[in-house]
Parts: C-alpha cells; sequence; structure tokens
C-alpha cells in the first residue's frame, strides 16, 4: 500500500516490517467507544522501515457490523526513532525486526 507523507511516497511492499500489533476491540459489551453501529473494530499497525531509513506506521482497521459489509480504513504516519521506541512501548508491539533502532538509552 502507498501513502504520500510530508510530500514523500511510502511504500509497504518495499519497506521493511520492524514491529507489529494487532487485535480485537470488542464494542457491543465493552468501554471502547462505539463507532456508529460497529460491533467490533479488528486492527493490525504495523511499523515499516524504508529502504533509506525512515519510519512510518501503517495502521488498518476493519470495522464489523451485525448487518452490512465491514468497513476498512487505511492510514500512515510518518515517525522517528525516538517515538518508535516510544510506540511499540504504547501498543505492545511485537519486533519483528530491531536492526537500526537504538532500543536502550544511550548513556
Amino acid at each position: 500500500m502507498k501513502f504520500i507523507l510530508d510530500g514523500r511516497s511510502f511504500d509497504t511492499a518495499t519497506s521493511s516490517a520492524v514491529a507489529v500489533s494487532q487485535g480485537v476491540y470488542d464494542l457491543s459489551n465493552s468501554g471502547f467507544e462505539r463507532r456508529g453501529s460497529a460491533e467490533e473494530v479488528r486492527f493490525k499497525r504495523v511499523m515499516y522501515r524504508t529502504v533509506s531509513g525512515t519510519l512510518f506506521v501503517h495502521y488498518l482497521e476493519t470495522y464489523k457490523f451485525a448487518n452490512g459489509k465491514p468497513i476498512v480504513r487505511h492510514a500512515a504516519e510518518k515517525i522517528d526513532e525516538n517515538m518508535a521506541i516510544a510506540w511499540i512501548q504504547r501498543q505492545g508491539a511485537a519486533l519483528v525486526d530491531e536492526t537500526g533502532l537504538s532500543l536502550f538509552p544511550q548513556g
């Protein structure tokens, strides 16, 4: 999937996955904010590194409804290395390739 961020093209097909977070929000019986009449949202968030070393995150959400077709939403954002470490921790993401990430504080 291709995205234009800050005037540059980012492509998941030509980038390397760094970390992945995925799961399901059950909206019917939870404290999660309802998204219209959706009963659950399946999500997958993948952090990628481009060939030049720039990091970005691809957000994929699928909204499931009791009646009707699911709705799929794609979004992306460019992040720097400091943001990447915080994102991985906040998401509880699994590292699939930590090459080039400074995972430990310098000092």
